[in-house]
């Protein structure tokens, strides 16, 4: 017997789990958040849908993650990182960041069971429209036929910068008929060799090395970019941006200085690099991580209030920080640049679960379903031998079924011989092999 088999023997909570994603919202109180991952386990393996799960801040969030990478496969377990204040948002987010959220959203536009942990802020961040997402994109093959002119430009739209020789994910090359890309979602980088305009061959190969490692029957290539941007959106960003700076309270010398070489580079077809500064110009209509949730996916909160709180808090610096920068001619009036969170949750068409320790504190919001769910924080022991002795003879005694988690079978060979020296024999099992109402 496993954990999770365990949980499911509660029936109010399996009642709970199966019910929740026919209601609009469901509060499950008393998890803490030592038990959260082997819920959210459970919850996978009932639903079988995508889940995006917020959490109020980034620490909290990666905790999460790294906790749920000890319960789940890899390939079912995500983050989409987001600065939580703009004032630290690079103009190019780190390739690593920028890697994490592609992989999220071709994850979510998969549809299949995974969970994605984020924070308020990832919901607020604008993203293009899941359409436009989903067919940027190329797939190269054999025999397949291009204009190596047209990927070019292609590949510089979609975010990829042009090399010698690519090194790092996020660039390409070309040298005549061959074409190298390295994707931001992938290990190594591709090399398509085209013979005129069709595909001849293409192979993975070794960066360093820039050796051959396999040849591939047909790759797909994303963009560079969480956000995709046509030549219309450009070009009537250009429109917006000239509009807004005539409207500007900022001195006049100032905003030419901080908008004319954008401009330029709009008009000739070109993305600059703070660019992000630009989205509410770029993104007219803009969508949101919720937008890319299936429709039978789940949206879940780990402590409601204290996500308000941390939204509320970051707004405001936020909103102090846009302010400064529009007098100063760095900003113009109508950017926001993230959308409203309230708003975002409000139009989520998607079931939604919250976690609370406590059901006091949800205001006005209205539950379709509510169960009290009674979990412990472990305790903490500091090697404290006796202690241990003691609470493992309690909750014997009691009935209850114990587990003691080792990260490596040699800790955990370590953890029963210790027992041993203090007169407690406890058997080394699998996870599927734990024995209800023992220790």
């Amino acid at each position: 017997m496993n954990i999770t088999e365990l949980l499911n023997k509660d029936k109010d909570l399996e009642t709970f789990i199966k019910q929740a994603p026919a209601k609009k919202r469901s509060l499950l109180t008393g998890i803490n958040s030592g038990a959260l991952g082997a819920v959210l386990m459970q919850m996978l393996k009932t639903w079988q849908h995508p889940l995006i799960l917020v959490e109020d801040s980034e620490e909290k969030a990666q905790t999460l993650l790294d906790e749920l990478g000890n319960l789940l496969p890899d390939d079912m377990i995500f983050g989409f990182p987001v600065d939580a204040t703009i004032a630290t948002q690079t103009a190019v987010a780190s390739p690593d960041e920028l890697s994490q959220r592609l992989q999220t959203l071709k994850f979510l536009n998969e549809k299949r069971a995974g969970i994605v942990v984020v924070t308020p802020q990832a919901l607020q961040y604008k993203l293009s429209d899941p359409r436009d997402f989903a067919k940027t994109k190329q797939v190269f093959k054999p025999e397949a036929e291009f204009d190596l002119d047209e990927v070019t430009t292609w590949l510089t739209q979609a975010g990829y910068r042009r090399e010698s020789i690519v090194a790092r994910p996020g660039e390409f090359a070309r040298r005549g008929d061959i074409l190298d890309i390295y994707p931001l979602d992938q290990e190594n980088p591709f090399r398509i060799e085209f013979f005129g305009d069709e595909v001849d061959t293409v192979k993975e190969f070794d960066a360093a090395t820039q050796r051959s490692l396999e040849e591939k029957d047909s790759i797909s290539i994303g963009p560079a970019l969480d956000r995709v941007f046509s030549l219309h959106n450009l070009h009537e960003a250009v429109k917006k941006i000239k509009q807004d700076m005539d409207e500007s309270i900022a001195e006049e010398e100032n905003v030419k200085n901080h908008f004319v070489k954008t401009i330029d580079l709009l008009e000739a077809d070109g993305l600059p690099e703070n660019y992000a500064f630009l989205i509410d110009y770029l993104l007219p209509k803009s969508f949101n991580l919720i937008d890319y949730l299936d429709k039978d996916g789940l949206l879940l909160f780990d402590d409601w209030q204290t996500i308000k709180k941390n939204v509320a808090d970051v707004d405001a610096q936020n909103e102090a920080f846009i302010s400064e920068e529009i007098k100063a001619g760095a900003m113009l009036d109508s950017q926001k640049l993230r959308h409203n969170f309230e708003r975002v949750v409000q139009r989520a068409k998607q079931a939604q679960v919250l976690f609370s320790l406590f059901q006091k504190g949800m205001g006005r919001l209205k539950f379709d379903q509510i169960l009290n769910f009674t979990t412990r924080e472990v305790q903490q022991f500091f090697s404290q031998m006796p202690l241990i002795k003691s609470e493992l003879t309690r909750f014997a005694n009691e009935k209850n079924t114990v587990i003691l988690q080792a990260d490596s079978e040699t800790r955990a060979k370590q953890i029963a011989q210790n027992l041993v020296d203090y007169g407690v024999d406890l058997p080394i099992v699998k996870s599927d092999q734990v024995m209800e109402k023992k220790a």
